[in-house]
């Protein structure tokens, strides 16, 4: 059987092909080629004078550019290769439409600097609780002491409360609410002499 032979033989001679491939400059070969690396290191040496290297998808552009200069190209691309955008800094989200997010974000929890306590007599006619609302006011949580166990506070959002509209609390119960200052809470009871004691929160 004869040996295979080279159906298409370059009719340079061997140092011809040196000549071509080798970059004089450099001291080293020319390479152009695409490279698949299954778990490796590889070291990749480049002239950032005249060089540059891309690391990624070049079918979406959705690469890891090192520019000439040697520098990296910090822009960041999406799934179709489209580069996300800034605007003075900011980043450009796009969700139904482009907006631009700016500004910082205060991480520090502060505490409370905006709070008040007030206490009412309750009895069986309806009595507005904190009618004159804190500044800002965010929060109202309302607690009740009753004269006896069978005695039940009812509160509501307006003097129309009753003991048949009102929401129940016992004694020793309590509730919390987002009550705005525009918001008002009123109170009747079963008997004279209940106790709302309220705790209301600023913004």
């Amino acid at each position: 059987m004869a040996a295979p032979t080279n159906p298409s033989p370059s009719k340079l001679d061997s140092t011809q092909i040196l000549q071509r491939v080798m970059d004089e400059s450099e001291d080293r070969l020319r390479v152009d080629a695409d490279i698949t690396i299954d778990e490796a290191t590889i070291i990749v040496e480049t002239s950032y004078l005249t060089d540059s290297m891309a690391i990624g998808d070049p079918v979406t552009d959705n690469i890891l550019k090192i520019n000439s200069d040697g520098s990296l190209d910090n822009r960041i691309y999406d799934s179709a290769g489209n580069a996300l955008t800034s605007t003075s800094g900011a980043l450009n989200v796009n969700s139904t439409g482009s907006s631009t997010v700016s500004g910082t974000v205060d991480t520090n929890l502060n505490g409370l600097d905006n709070w008040q306590t007030s206490q009412y007599t309750v009895g069986t006619s309806a009595v507005q609780l904190a009618a004159t609302a804190l500044t800002n006011r965010s929060s109202m949580s309302v607690k009740i002491i009753a004269t006896s166990s069978t005695d039940i506070v009812y509160i509501g959002n307006s003097s129309s409360v009753t003991t048949s509209t009102g929401y129940p609390l016992f004694n020793g119960d309590s509730i919390q609410m987002d009550l705005t200052p525009s918001g008002s809470l009123w109170a009747i009871g079963t008997s004279p002499g209940q106790i709302a004691s309220v705790l209301e929160i600023g913004g």
